[in-house]
């Protein structure tokens, strides 16, 4: 199911990027562009959708692995979360700040660890104005890592998580 989901969904990403910055030349008609545009970001709102029914779906059906301790890289996690929102985030004119020390190691499964990231992410960015600034903080406390994740924005500093 994933693959026939991402590829034609890549497709009309892939192609509304090349019209939107006009690779090919101009569009003829300016409003064209902003069309274009407006398919990305859709399309980007539904590969999110569907990246996140099938990760719902693969740590459900996952069977004994959810039971078995692992030990993960937490800057990796942070890191490919931040990778699937770079280019909404570049669209919305938000930018990244990483604080604390992401390199800690996490007894975890990773795949949940990452989703959850990527959807604490989408929530708190849901909403952005241009120049906000997405902040990911990292402290360790003995054994535990907290994780937060909050936008400063021109209207205050708002928490999530």
């Amino acid at each position: 199911m994933s693959h026939e989901l991402r590829t034609p969904l890549n497709a009309v990403l892939g192609f509304s990027e090349i019209m939107a910055n006009e690779v090919c030349g101009p569009l003829g008609s300016s409003c064209y562009a902003g069309y274009a545009r407006d398919i990305h970001a859709s399309g980007r709102t539904l590969l999110k959708i569907s990246e996140d029914a099938l990760a719902i779906t693969s740590l459900l059906t996952a069977g004994d692995r959810r039971h078995q301790p692992q030990t993960s890289c937490l800057a990796g996690m942070i890191s490919d979360a931040l990778a699937f929102h770079a280019p909404d985030l570049d669209r919305r004119g938000v930018r990244i700040e990483l604080r604390g020390n992401a390199s800690h190691t996490i007894l975890a499964e990773p795949q949940t660890v990452r989703q959850l990231i990527v959807n604490l992410i989408a929530d708190r960015v849901a909403d952005a104005d241009a120049g906000s600034l997405l902040i990911l903080d990292t402290r360790a406390y003995g054994e535990s890592v907290d994780v937060s994740i909050a936008l400063q924005s021109p209207c205050g500093l708002r928490r999530c998580w």
